[in-house]
C-alpha cells in the first residue's frame, strides 16, 4: 500500500487517516494547530444526527432571513462583503432552496448518514466499550414549538411515516418519556416533537483525540504545529507537501483541512465553493441530572441542539455568514438562555463556556470525496458543514474505497469536486 498524508485534525481528517491505515496505507496526519480536533471539532453540538441530516437550504430561508434581521437569537445572519466567491456561493445556495433541490439534497444526506452510522458502530466494535467519548445511544429529539407546525407535522406522520425509528410524540408523551422536559412542556414551550431513535451524541473533540491516539498505537504519525503551505507535484501528480517545518514526500495527499482547504486548493488552481459558516456553542456544568434530558435534543425555532455531554450540557448552533471570528457575546448569551428557559433546573448558567467556529460549508451541503482531475493523487475529503460529526465516518470509508478502486457502498458522483453544487443536477 501506499504513504498518505492527510491535511487536517479535525473529525473529518482523523477518520480518514483510521480507515486508510487500516486498510494498510502507512499514514502520516498533519495538523496545523496546537491540538488535535483543536478548531471546527472542538465544541461542536455532539449531535449524529441520522434522522435531521438536511441540508440548511430550505424553501423558507430566504423569506426567514428578512424576519430574523437585526434579532441577537436568528438562526441565521447574512453580512454581504465585496467578495465574489461570498455571492457566488449565495446564489448557488439560493437555488438549492427550492423544494426539488431540498428533496434530493435531504435523500442524499440520509443516506450517507445512515452509512457513516454504520461505520461508526464498526469503529467502536473494533475498539471495545472502554472506547467512550461521552456518548450516548438514546437518541435525538427534534423540538416542535408553535402549534400550526405541530399539526402540520402530525398529519405527515399519520399519512406518511411507517418508519418505527422516527415516532412523532405529543407533549404530554414528551413529558412522561422523559421528566426533564416537563417544565417546558408546562410552559407551552414545546407543542410537539420527533423522536430519531438510532440517532447518536457524543464530544467529537474527545472523539477524534483518542482515535488519533489508536492510530498512533497502530503505527500511524500525528504532527500537530504542522501548517501546510503548499503542494509538491510533478507532470501533474502530487508527490507530498511544504510545511512549515520542511518538506514531506507521499505517494496521495488527502485534504481534510475545513475551511482552509479551499485556501490550500487554490495554490494549485482548484476552486472549490467552500464558505466558512460561523457558528456557537456554550456548556455549561450539570448540577441536577433528573433536569437533564436523557437524548439529545434540536430545537427548531432557533435551530438550536443540545447535548449532554458526560458532566456537562451544551447548547449550539446558529450560523453566519460574512462575519470575523469574535465570538459575540450577545449570541452565546440568546443560546445559552434558551437553554436554561428550555431546562431551568438542569444546570450552573452563571459557569460557561462560549465557543465559537467555522464550518466548511458547501452551497449543496453534500461534502466533496474524491480525487482531483487536475492534479493526480490528490483526494478531497472536505465541506461536511454542520455534518462533520454525522457524516465523516462514512466520507473516510467512501475516500478509502475510491483510493483503492473498490466498489462504493454509496453512488459518489453526488460528492465529486467537479459537480453544479444543485442538488439534483450532476455534472
Amino acid at each position: 500500500m501506499s504513504r498518505v498524508i492527510v491535511i487536517g485534525g479535525g473529525i473529518v481528517g482523523v477518520t480518514s487517516a483510521w480507515a486508510l491505515l487500516n486498510d494498510g496505507h502507512e499514514v502520516i496526519l498533519l495538523e496545523a494547530g496546537q491540538d488535535i480536533a483543536g478548531q471546527t471539532s472542538y465544541a461542536n453540538g455532539g449531535q449524529i444526527a441520522v434522522s435531521d441530516s438536511a441540508p440548511w437550504a430550505a424553501p423558507s430561508v430566504p423569506f426567514k432571513l428578512l424576519r430574523w434581521l437585526g434579532r441577537k437569537d436568528a438562526p441565521f445572519r447574512l453580512r454581504l462583503r465585496l467578495d465574489i466567491a461570498q455571492w457566488h456561493w449565495l446564489y448557488l445556495f439560493l437555488l438549492n432552496c427550492r423544494g426539488q433541490a431540498l428533496s434530493a439534497g435531504t435523500e442524499r444526506n440520509l443516506h450517507l448518514a445512515t452509512y457513516s452510522l454504520s461505520c461508526l458502530q464498526q469503529t467502536r466494535s473494533i475498539l471495545g466499550n472502554d472506547f467512550s467519548y461521552d456518548d450516548s445511544q438514546s437518541g435525538i429529539v427534534r423540538l416542535i414549538s408553535t402549534q400550526k407546525e405541530a399539526d402540520a407535522a402530525r398529519d405527515y406522520f399519520a399519512k406518511h411515516h411507517q418508519d418505527k425509528k422516527i415516532v412523532w410524540m405529543e407533549p404530554s408523551e414528551l413529558a412522561a418519556k422523559d421528566t426533564a422536559f416537563r417544565s417546558a412542556v408546562e410552559s407551552n414551550l414545546i407543542a410537539g416533537a420527533v423522536m430519531g431513535a438510532t440517532d447518536e451524541s457524543g464530544d467529537a473533540r474527545i472523539f477524534a483525540t483518542k482515535l488519533a491516539t489508536e492510530v498512533e498505537n497502530r503505527g500511524g504519525e500525528i504532527r500537530t504545529n504542522c501548517r501546510v503551505t503548499d503542494f509538491i507535484s510533478h507532470n501533474g501528480y502530487v508527490q507530498g507537501v511544504t510545511t512549515e517545518h520542511g518538506d514531506l514526500l507521499a505517494d496521495r495527499v488527502v485534504l481534510s483541512s475545513g475551511v482552509a482547504s479551499r485556501a490550500l486548493a487554490k495554490k494549485i488552481g482548484i476552486t472549490i465553493p467552500i464558505l466558512p459558516i460561523k457558528g456557537y456553542s456554550v456548556t455549561v456544568p450539570i448540577t441536577d441530572e433528573r433536569n437533564v434530558p436523557i437524548a439529545s435534543c434540536t430545537d427548531l425555532k432557533h435551530r438550536l441542539v443540545i447535548s449532554r455531554l458526560g458532566s456537562r450540557l451544551r447548547v449550539a448552533g446558529f450560523a453566519e455568514i460574512g462575519s470575523d471570528d469574535a465570538c459575540d457575546a450577545g449570541r452565546a448569551a440568546a443560546a445559552r438562555d434558551r437553554l436554561e428557559e428550555l431546562f431551568p433546573e438542569a444546570a450552573d448558567y452563571h459557569l460557561f463556556e462560549n465557543w465559537t467556529g467555522f464550518r466548511p460549508m458547501t452551497p449543496d451541503g453534500a461534502p466533496i470525496i474524491g480525487e482531483a482531475e487536475t492534479l493526480k493523487n490528490l483526494w478531497f475529503n472536505t465541506g461536511h458543514g454542520t455534518l462533520g460529526w454525522t457524516l465523516s465516518h462514512g466520507t473516510a470509508q467512501l475516500l478509502t474505497d475510491m483510493m483503492a478502486e473498490r466498489k462504493t457502498a454509496l453512488d459518489v458522483k453526488p460528492y465529486k469536486i467537479k459537480r453544479s453544487y444543485v442538488s439534483g443536477r450532476l455534472g
